[in-house]
């Protein structure tokens, strides 16, 4: 093929894509099936209206805090800005779990619960030391220790500051008796026949 064929197969390549870019182009600017044909930013006070729809007495949007809506409608008013949620001020909750000698408990796994059933856990350290950090302050949680062979009285605690003294103790025999009595006594009766 010489130069001057493959120039111009070349430049007819490049003219038909080129011609088929500013077609598309000009396709999607009318948004193919519909053309915009009017464009109203603000209706300046006055009223617009057409097809399924009244606007009265605008400057770029609704009235403020009103959401005007009726047939397939329904406008959204306000300053157009994000709505952002207060998020609440998160606390530190950390504390030990103690063997009935004083000395740390390892591997026991500290837990709580909010109000939604949400549960979070940790695990203590060598030294019967745990942590939770991002607590949601100004909720009420459960908090309960489980550990093989112990058993320990869950705490409830309405969080508002940091905790840094949380301190949990296996309960001891007698205190065990007395626990397991009145959960016999809250349990419904047999029927023997």
């Amino acid at each position: 093929m010489s130069k001057d064929k493959s120039k111009m197969w070349f430049l007819t390549i490049s003219s038909a894509i080129i011609l088929t870019m500013i077609s598309i182009t000009a396709f999607s600017q009318t948004g193919g099936t519909y053309e915009i044909e009017k464009s109203v930013t603000a209706s300046g006070g006055n009223t617009s209206s057409g097809g399924n729809f009244t606007l009265e007495s605008t400057s770029g949007q609704t009235v403020s805090n009103a959401s005007p809506q009726g047939g397939t409608y329904q406008i959204l008013s306000g300053f157009w800005t994000p709505v952002f949620a207060p998020t609440a001020a998160s606390v530190t909750i950390s504390g030990r779990v103690l063997l009935l000698n004083g000395s740390g408990m390892p591997r026991a796994i500290v837990s709580y619960t909010d109000s939604l059933g949400n549960i979070k856990t940790a695990r203590t350290s060598t030294f019967g030391y745990f942590r939770f950090e991002n607590v949601e302050v100004g909720q009420t949680y459960i908090f309960q220790v489980f550990a093989k062979g112990f058993l320990f009285a869950p705490h409830v605690f309405n969080v508002q500051d940091d905790i840094s003294d949380l301190y949990f103790s296996p309960m001891n025999e007698m205190q065990m008796r007395v626990e397991a009595k009145e959960l016999s006594a809250k349990l419904p009766a047999k029927n023997v026949n």
